[in-house]
């Protein structure tokens, strides 16, 4: 007493229909409590189709699972897409940052750089009895000032720099440290940015 039996089944997208196929055979002798009517001695083959009237006509738990799949995969690219745009606005904020700080430095060194020029023109005119020497004294006061305002602007552009090495990357992928030979000489704004 042998009974073997095969069979497929093809869910559709219209109305929950599913297409059905199969093959049984037996043999022996089967008793028709256990295992159902005998086949013909090559097998029996059937084929249908299944349409649900009611329970499962306009969505059933597959088609369900099926379209919640694909808005999870639809809403995991808008995430990416998020992601990505979140990125671009943080590393356009670290680059200004950089690009401001660097010309903030820029204007720091040369203001020094007039302070000193400045500093020799008095010490001429002191020598020369023009003005008192406390005027010098009072310009090398200006001068310390200066040079606390370069070192606190070289310190914030390094950190700019730092900040925005973490988003600039060299062709194998390591941290490229943006140098103030990048550092653009101008700074357009644009006229209608809306």
């Amino acid at each position: 007493r042998e009974f073997q039996s095969i069979g497929i089944e093809q869910r559709t997208a219209f109305w929950g229909t599913k297409l059905i196929a199969g093959y049984r055979k037996s043999t022996g002798l089967l008793p028709i409590y256990e295992l159902g009517d005998p086949s013909l001695a090559r097998g029996d083959w059937a084929g249908g189709v299944s349409v649900p009237l009611l329970k499962g006509g306009l969505t059933d738990e597959y088609r369900t699972k099926l379209a919640a799949g694909r808005k999870e995969a639809e809403s995991a690219g808008f995430s990416v897409k998020n992601s990505e745009l979140e990125i671009a606005r943080i590393t356009a904020n670290l680059y200004w940052d950089w690009v401001f700080s660097g010309h903030r430095y820029l204007i720091n060194q040369s203001l020094y750089q007039l302070a000193i020029d400045r500093d020799r023109q008095i010490q001429l005119r002191v020598q020369h009895g023009d003005i008192p020497a406390i005027e010098r004294e009072e310009n090398r006061r200006s001068i310390l000032q200066r040079e606390t305002s370069v070192l606190a602007a070289s310190r914030a552009f390094q950190k700019a720099a730092l900040d925005l090495s973490l988003f600039k990357k060299k062709k194998n992928g390591e941290a490229a440290l943006a140098t103030d030979v990048e550092l653009p000489k101008e700074i357009s704004l644009p006229v209608n940015p809306i």
